[in-house]
């Protein structure tokens, strides 16, 4: 099998905890777990799929957690689309067991869900 480059390296022991108060100061963002410290990203396509492959450093929480993680995908290099310039969300709507959802982001961070 023919290996997928480039492959994408993060800092290991970097996962952070985090404490910022949210748009307006009306909520305050705390995460403390520092899980899923992530260590290495590919992607690979093919004519009709995108393949996504991340290392972490421990294994993976369980994804019980509603907000457990999401994959923000730029297609176009354009902050102007999408939310934040991200065009696409994947697990942003948690489908649950092994199924996952992939959404178009619309301007203020709505999702819309992409046919099968």
């Amino acid at each position: 099998m023919d290996e997928v480059a480039p492959e994408f390296r993060d800092a290991i022991g970097d996962a952070a905890h985090r404490d910022h108060p949210g748009y307006n100061n009306v909520t305050r963002y705390v995460d403390r777990s520092g899980r899923n410290d992530i260590v290495a990203c590919k992607v690979a396509r093919d004519e009709d799929n995108l393949y996504f492959y991340v290392r972490t450093r421990a294994a993976l929480t369980p994804p019980t957690d509603p907000l457990w993680m999401r994959l923000f995908i730029d297609i176009d290099r354009e902050r102007r689309t999408g939310w934040e310039g991200y065009d696409f969300v994947v697990n942003r709507t948690n489908a649950g067991g092994a199924t996952t959802v992939l959404e178009r982001n619309a301007a203020g961070g709505t999702g819309n869900r992409l046919p099968k």
